[in-house]
C-alpha cells in the first residue's frame, strides 16, 4: 500500500478476464512470502466469487471483508490465520448481491480509506489482495503499491488485457505483468508476442502444471503440495523478487 501507511508493500493481484488464475497466484505468491518469513495479509475482495477460504482450506468466516468495508466490523475479527504457512487471511463470508456492490464499489470513493488505518496496525510486511475481475473502483487501486496483472496466453485474455493495463496507467499505480497458464492446451498466443506488448513490465512466466489443480482439489496451496514442482518454483521466484523490494 502507499509507503505513507506504514505498510511496506500492497500488491493487487488482478485481471481483465476471469478464469486466468488470479486467485490461485495470490494464494500462492502470499503462501510463498509466508514461508520466507514474511507477514503477510491476504485479503479476498472478490464480491461475486469469493473463492480464497475454500482455495486454502480455511473455515467459513462469520466475519468477511464486505461486512468490515460495508457494516462496520472490525478487521481484526475477520483474521484468520493459515498455520502452515503463517500467513493472514481475511476472506468474504459471502457472494454480494449485484445491487449491493452497484451502490457500495462501483464509483470513486468507498469506506476504503477508513480501513487502511486497521490494515497499518496489524503490521504486516504485505498486503496481497484476490482482486475482482477488471477495474471496479478507483479508490481501491490507489491505495495499493502495484497492480500484478495477470493473463494466459489466450486471445480472448491478451486482447482484454491491455485495458486494465491503461487504467493503472491512467491512475499512476504501478503495474507489472504475470503470464500464467504456459504450455496449456488453451494456449494460442506465443509468449514472445506477450513479452513484445509488455515489455519489461512481465515479472514472471508460468508455466501450466497438474499441480495447480491437485491444490485446489486438496484445498492446499500449490507451494505446499509440491514445492519443487515447476510452477511453485516460478512462483517462489515471484516471491523472492518482492521480498528484495
Amino acid at each position: 500500500m502507499p509507503k505513507n501507511t506504514g505498510i511496506t508493500y500492497g500488491i493487487r493481484v488482478s485481471a481483465q478476464k476471469g478464469g486466468v488464475g488470479t486467485t490461485t497466484i495470490a494464494i500462492n505468491l502470499a503462501a510463498a512470502l509466508g514461508l520466507m518469513g514474511k507477514k503477510v495479509l491476504l485479503l479476498d475482495l472478490n464480491p461475486f466469487k469469493p473463492s480464497v477460504a475454500s482455495y486454502m482450506g480455511l473455515p467459513n468466516s462469520k466475519v468477511g471483508f464486505f461486512d468490515v468495508l460495508f457494516d462496520g466490523a472490525e478487521l481484526k475479527d475477520a483474521v484468520v490465520e493459515h498455520s502452515p504457512t503463517g500467513i493472514d487471511v481475511v476472506a468474504s463470508s459471502k457472494p454480494l448481491e449485484w445491487t449491493r456492490v452497484l451502490g457500495g464499489l462501483v464509483g470513486k470513493k468507498t469506506d476504503f480509506e477508513r480501513i487502511v488505518p486497521e490494515i497499518t496496525a496489524l503490521g504486516h510486511d504485505f498486503v496481497i489482495t484476490d482482486a475482482p475481475i477488471g477495474y471496479i473502483n478507483e479508490d481501491m487501486v490507489k491505495n495499493f503499491n502495484e497492480g500484478l496483472v495477470v493473463l494466459s496466453p489466450e486471445l480472448s485474455a491478451f486482447d482484454v488485457t491491455p485495458k486494465l493495463v491503461a487504467q493503472y496507467a491512467k491512475l499512476g499505480v504501478s503495474y507489472h505483468v504475470v503470464v500464467n497458464d504456459i504450455g496449456s492446451e488453451k494456449a494460442s498466443v506465443d509468449v514472445k508476442k506477450i513479452e513484445e506488448e509488455f515489455g519489461n513490465k512481465v515479472v514472471a512466466e508460468l508455466p501450466h502444471d497438474n499441480v495447480v489443480k491437485k491444490s485446489i482439489d486438496l484445498h492446499i496451496p500449490a507451494v505446499l503440495v509440491d514445492n519443487k514442482s515447476n510452477f511453485s518454483k516460478k512462483i517462489t521466484e515471484l516471491a523472492e523478487y518482492y521480498a528484495d523490494k
